[in-house]
């Protein structure tokens, strides 16, 4: 069954301290018979047996088990090998202490399929075999070194293996239990082979068939045992008459029959309340006791003639009893006299009195009194104490006794691979959970802590990396902004000049027209329908004025394009940042319908809008009519120019005094209601040749006609008066923004034309959409850095502190991993153990703290007064969750992965 061959194991090998603990090791084993391994301790016993057991590694040789044949530690090989053929029954138990007896043999069936009722039967078979069935519900840690031996032996007779490895089977039982096991073990080997490690010689003379002998590493004596001693119990509390030597004493009630291991020592009796006091048949003469002796020595020589001698060189029984007859009939003649005759009472000198037991009995009143006048116990047995006194021989046991014993389990078939079942897997992973030392709590605050920090810091970064579009920029993508820089030391009014022929040559070229002063655009959202609310008034900042003859009609999610100078289409950007302010009016316009018919109004020029559409063109914007660009955002007049009103309101001035084309330059058409504001502000006057000028900011311009005629403006002057006016505050400001379908194609207009002045000035041109989101890039780039690499740097840390811990929990619970390797449990099984357990752990409590600490910024960012804006979804807590799962049962494997990838013998040593 079992072939070994060159077989070598070092400890510390290379090193000072290295040591060879198994030499060459050549054995067979036959597939039955009871196998004895004794030598003292260190010498490699144990070894020899993990080793041939598949529990430890070795450095060179062979081993054959069945069809297996190993030439160095595989795991997968040796661990089907292990659960197929072998049983091991160890001399530190190796059990779940916190696990009933019945859980601790049970758990060694689990690698075979076997329905609950045949695992039920057969624990319960070894449970009775071993008188352990009492305990079959008690905790382990409850029980005695002895009585968890027991239960470890069970554990590994309950599966009938074909090879039963035992170390030290019975060090810790007592003697009745000793036999109780071993003649178990003798039983079973009929069909398998039993190997067993002991330093006990008596027992391996009585029950082994072969005694085999270690000394230093090597075997040093191997032979058959085949004629075996009856085996005499040493450790027998009882007490047993025929091997002591009998005296009697007779008193006038009492009969006294002492029985005495020491003849050394004389007893005297004394007897109150009695009439006649003697000695009785104690001693008629001096050769009374001595008969009494040889009386005894002839039952002794009797009872030995009845048995055969089994071991002349062991010593016999009866013959030592005859020779201790002779010594004590010697020692008997020597002794002097205690009485005379039968009438007289003992009478002992002090000395004398020193070496004898003096009792004295008293029969009184139904009841036996007894005192005792010496230093020497005295001690009352019956029939229910432990120790009883038996008439008769000290039983001996004989092997053809044992040999009767029957203890009937067959063996399984072979495993199903050390699998736990998913099941079992659950309970463990909960019973584990259960016993939550400071290890697994410190763990627990640890993934708690974890979890919140990681929450808030993806908090911080989601709310950065995700802040919609919307929130950083302030100008529609397809404005372009221009600013100049002096260069040389030219004078800034010489610079000005120079921006005016710039400008001029590009209205000359004709593409890019739409030129518009740079000023911060704020609107004011007033809510119609209530009257408590009409003054108050809502604002919407960083938006964008453009002309609505670029905006499609197909963009328009509800209302309508407008038609007069007096409506305004807002875009749904404006709508949604509108209603984030969380005051009153947002409150009441919580809809892009709720927005039509309202009013709004240019927080800076004060002119007034209704909003008649909101669309959807992705821009901050507000779309306009084209006249209102010249003064929307600035302290600007509303002037229109020529071009202008013809493109819009050339039919409104088809019946007036005055053509649109006779508006030269520096002549104006005034609208009344200015006329009347400017008169007042007497901004009217009269040239020297008596023609009436109209003063506009720091222009004078000819008044050539007032009419009543709604055009969108204060008055109408020539298109080159309207981008003088236009272009007096961008050229003073050195900035303005240009609309283009196609804005990096106008920046790269705009610089080139600029080229022409570059001894005056550089013109700066860029996008401000793309500008600002590479900006906001740039910043959070720079404030992620700290609060990522901080986060990160805490969830690093945080693993590595899972990692030890469980790593420390695994290692403290080694005793346990080694338990299950040592059964035939797969690594696999035992990783999914730990990683449920992690997986239970993140989930009650990792996971509520992410739950919790999300609930709580949501709950922050939601309060108004706080004005917070925290974009952090929902999605992104599950993603979090997931990833904490996924991370935590990584760190968990790895630890427990490096354990249980050692040889079993080695995993309680690491």
């Amino acid at each position: 069954m079992i072939s070994v061959s060159n077989l070598n194991k070092f400890y510390f090998k290379g090193r000072r301290n290295e040591n060879h603990v198994l030499k060459n090791i050549n054995l067979d084993f036959e597939p039955t018979g009871l196998v004895c391994i004794l030598g003292e301790s260190g010498c490699g016993k144990t070894t020899f047996l993990n080793a041939i057991g598949g529990l430890d590694d070795f450095e060179s040789g062979k081993i054959v088990v069945g069809n297996t044949a190993l030439t160095k530690y595989s795991i997968r090989a040796t661990e089907k090998m292990r659960n197929d053929n072998i049983g091991f029954v160890f001399q530190n138990y190796y059990l779940l202490m916190d696990y009933t007896v019945y859980y601790n043999i049970k758990i060694a069936l689990n690698i075979y399929d076997l329905s609950e009722e045949e695992k039920d039967r057969r624990v319960n078979y070894v449970l009775e075999a071993l008188n352990i069935s009492k305990y079959r519900k008690k905790l382990v840690s409850e029980l005695s070194g002895g009585q968890q031996q027991r239960v470890s032996i069970a554990r590994a007779l309950v599966k009938s293996p074909k090879i039963i490895l035992a170390d030290e089977p019975t060090g810790n039982l007592d003697e009745e239990n000793t036999i109780r096991t071993m003649s178990i073990l003798k039983s079973i080997s009929k069909e398998c082979l039993v190997i067993v490690v002991t330093h006990e010689k008596d027992i391996a003379k009585f029950f082994a068939d072969r005694i085999i002998k270690f000394r230093d590493g090597e075997v040093y004596r191997d032979k058959k045992n085949s004629g075996k001693e009856s085996y005499i119990k040493k450790y027998d509390s009882n007490i047993y008459l025929k091997e002591l030597e009998k005296e009697e004493a007779s008193l006038s009630t009492l009969g006294i029959s002492l029985y005495n291991s020491n003849p050394e020592i004389d007893i005297d009796f004394e007897e109150e309340d009695v009439k006649t006091k003697n000695t009785g048949n104690k001693a008629k003469d001096s050769g009374d006791k001595t008969k009494g002796t040889d009386s005894k020595s002839k039952d002794s020589t009797d009872k030995n003639k009845e048995k055969p001698n089994k071991a002349k060189d062991s010593g016999d029984k009866t013959k030592g009893t005859d020779s201790k007859s002779k010594d004590s009939a010697d020692k008997n003649k020597e002794k002097p006299k205690k009485a005379k005759d039968s009438g007289d009472k003992d009478i002992s000198s002090d000395a004398e009195k020193k070496d004898n037991i003096h009792l004295t009995f008293a029969w009184k009143d139904g009841k036996l009194y007894i005192k005792n006048d010496s230093d020497t116990d005295v001690i009352l047995t019956s029939d229910d104490d432990d120790c009883q006194i038996i008439d008769g021989y000290r039983p001996k046991l004989e092997i053809e006794e044992i040999e009767e014993n029957e203890y009937n389990l067959p063996q399984i078939d072979e495993s199903k691979g050390g699998r736990f079942s998913n099941r079992e897997i659950r309970r463990i992973a909960h019973e584990n959970l259960k016993i939550i030392g400071k290890k697994q709590f410190f763990i627990i605050v640890i993934l708690i802590i974890t979890s919140i920090l990681m929450t808030l810091g993806i908090a911080n970064y989601t709310n950065k990396i995700m802040t919609p579009v919307e929130d950083i920029v302030t100008m529609d993508s397809r404005y372009m902004q221009l600013s100049f820089e002096p260069t040389g030391k030219n004078e800034e009014t010489v610079t000005s000049g120079y921006i005016n022929n710039y400008v001029d040559e590009v209205l000359k070229d004709g593409e890019y027209t739409e030129m518009y002063p740079l000023s911060k655009n704020m609107m004011d959202i007033y809510f119609k329908g209530v009257i408590q609310i009409e003054k108050l008034s809502g604002f919407v900042e960083n938006i964008s004025y453009v002309a609505y003859n670029h905006l499609n009609p197909d963009d328009i999610v509800c209302g309508r394009m407008p038609e007069n100078p007096d409506e305004v289409v807002l875009d749904e950007w404006v709508v949604n940042k509108f209603m984030k302010n969380k005051d009153v009016i947002s409150e009441l316009l919580n809809s892009n319908n709720a927005f039509l018919g309202q009013t709004i109004k240019d927080s800076l020029s004060g002119e007034e809008f209704e909003i008649v559409g909101v669309c959807k063109s992705n821009q901050p914007s507000v779309y306009v009519h084209d006249i209102c660009l010249g003064y929307l955002g600035s302290l600007g007049i509303r002037a229109a120019s020529v071009e202008q009103v013809e493109a819009y309101f050339k039919d409104s001035f088809k019946d007036a005094d005055f053509k649109l084309s006779d508006i030269e330059d520096n002549k104006a058409v005034v609208s009344m209601d200015y006329f009347e504001k400017a008169n007042q502000e007497r901004k009217i006057h009269h040239s020297g040749d008596g023609t009436r000028m109209i003063s506009v900011n720091n222009n004078e311009f000819e008044l050539y006609r007032v009419t009543d005629i709604n055009f969108g403006a204060d008055f109408i002057v020539s298109n080159y008066n309207y981008n003088g006016i236009k272009f007096d505050k961008m050229r003073h400001s050195r900035s303005f923004i240009v609309y283009s379908k196609d804005p990096e194609k106008a920046k790269k207009y705009f610089v080139k034309m600029g080229e022409q002045f570059k001894d005056y000035f550089t013109v700066n041109a860029e996008i401000t959409y793309n500008k600002q989101i590479d900006d906001y890039k740039k910043r959070i780039l720079l404030d992620l850095n700290f609060a990522t690499f901080l986060t990160l740097g805490i969830f690093i840390i945080s693993l590595f502190m899972i990692y030890f811990m469980i790593k420390s929990n695994a290692m403290s619970r080694g005793e346990e991993l080694t338990v299950y390797r040592l059964i035939g449990i797969s690594r696999f099984s035992i990783l999914k153990t730990y990683m449920l357990e992690i997986t239970l752990l993140t989930s009650y409590f990792a996971i509520p703290a992410i739950i919790i600490t999300t609930i709580v910024i949501k709950f922050i960012a939601s309060i108004p007064s706080l004005q917070l804006t925290v974009d952090f979804p929902w999605w992104v807590s599950v993603i979090l969750a997931v990833f904490l799962l996924l991370v935590n049962n990584i760190i968990s494997v790895m630890p427990v992965y490096s354990i249980i990838s050692k040889p079993p013998a080695k995993i309680g040593k690491s």
